[in-house]
């Protein structure tokens, strides 16, 4: 197992802001309480400040704007237009048969 090595700031930041005598640890509610309580408080004002980004920009229009480039035409070919509709009219026909033929499976409850 490696050992990982901690330098003596980290330890002295620890004992500065944490107790970690197990003999001085106490239960504190009011202190867990407030903390709690901020951290939900921060959340929420949050989540209040993104919703307000979000309100504004679609406000504004600014979340649905495309850019003004030009539009590409695009030129087919009537040799691949014919090409992909004579596959869909195949597909078209094996489902036709499909559906007029009797299905070849067996019930097994009878």
């Amino acid at each position: 197992m490696i050992q990982i090595k901690i330098p003596p700031v980290f330890k002295e930041f620890k004992s500065k802001f944490f107790d970690t005598d197990p003999m001085k640890q106490e239960i504190a509610l009011l202190r867990d309480w407030a903390l709690l309580l901020s951290g939900f408080f921060l959340c929420i004002i949050i989540g209040a400040f993104i919703a307000g980004v979000v309100f504004v920009s679609v406000n504004t229009g600014e979340v649905f704007t495309l850019p003004q480039e030009p539009a590409m035409i695009r030129a087919y070919s009537e040799e691949k237009l014919d090409f992909a509709l004579g596959i869909l009219a195949e597909r078209e026909e094996r489902l036709r048969a499909l559906l007029l033929e009797r299905p070849r499976i067996s019930d097994p409850s009878l």
